[in-house]
């Protein structure tokens, strides 16, 4: 079966009509109330079987047809998306991949591969509920903070959800990362709160902290004692604590290794955007959003 670059398929699938987007090779699904009539004007569907559906690589959802900004989280992340053009590149995209735009090319990136990833989701989720989908499939192996695979102005645009806090320098990562945008390319970040998580009684990270972190790079040993004496066993003996971030260093876990709220993100993009001299940047607090999130948007 020949890969087109967009059209758009009918396929059933337990019973059920499913609509879909081939997009550069990737399935993407029409969901319930996501303007599967607007899609259907952009093209007719052509109906297809299941077996031929799952030879297109899975790929994000369709995003909502937005006329405004909304009010719920989800749809909010397609709302800070919807400028995006181009060939970009997702970080970490996991299980719920970004809802880019129609007629964008994205590859995913994550440290790890599709069996690491796997294998990494089932000791995270133990006793939690399985995804209703697969993961998207990884096409670079690179990490967020170094990006050694990508080259230098070579992305219309970069998204990350829940990624930067798992950074040991957020702000060099973030530099790195506006290093690889062409001119006009934008950086997305989806950054959790920290009054809206389970980090809500570690102290949120510094400018200072986070300057050091980039100036001076060291080990993760002071976030790894945040995170088990804030979060993980609050009230345990110090010594304890000290002895268990000694071996979570060593062992590089993936965990936060900072904590952010809104407004103390404002200094990273103003040092950002002194650093760079970026033609525009935003944060949108999220605060009427039903999540636990906000929103950063970087453009070069």
């Amino acid at each position: 079966m020949s890969i087109e670059p967009i059209k758009m398929v009918l396929a059933e699938e337990d019973g059920k009509k499913n609509y879909y987007m081939i997009v550069h090779g990737l399935r993407r699904q029409i969901r319930s109330g996501h303007g599967l009539a607007c899609y259907k004007s952009y093209t007719p569907p052509e109906q297809i079987t299941p077996e031929e559906l799952v030879k297109y690589k899975r790929g994000a959802d369709m995003p909502l047809v937005l006329e405004e900004r909304p009010k719920k989280s989800l749809p909010m992340r397609d709302w800070v998306l919807r400028n995006c053009k181009g060939k970009g590149l997702e970080f970490g995209a996991g299980y719920a991949p970004g809802r880019v735009p129609l007629g964008t090319e994205v590859r995913y990136v994550d440290r790890y591969n599709n069996e690491e990833m796997a294998a990494h989701s089932s000791a995270a989720r133990v006793g939690s509920k399985p995804p209703s989908q697969a993961a998207v499939g990884i096409d670079i192996i690179d990490s967020f903070h170094r990006m050694e695979k990508i080259n230098p102005n070579s992305q219309d645009f970069i998204y990350a959800a829940h990624v930067i806090e798992h950074v040991p320098d957020p702000i060099g990562a973030i530099l790195e990362a506006i290093k690889r945008l062409k001119l006009g390319g934008q950086l997305v970040l989806v950054v959790p709160h920290r009054d809206r998580t389970f980090d809500r009684n570690r102290p949120v990270t510094s400018i200072g902290h986070l300057l050091r972190d980039h100036l001076y790079p060291s080990d993760a040993f002071e976030h790894c004692v945040d995170r088990l004496a804030y979060v993980l066993t609050p009230g345990a003996a110090l010594v304890d604590v000290v002895k268990q971030a000694k071996k979570d260093t060593e062992a590089m876990l993936d965990m936060h290794h900072h904590t952010f709220t809104h407004t103390s993100f404002e200094p990273i993009v103003k040092y950002v955007t002194e650093v760079t001299g970026i033609s525009h940047s935003e944060i949108d607090s999220g605060e009427d959003q039903d999540g636990i999130e906000f929103y950063v948007t970087f453009v070069k």
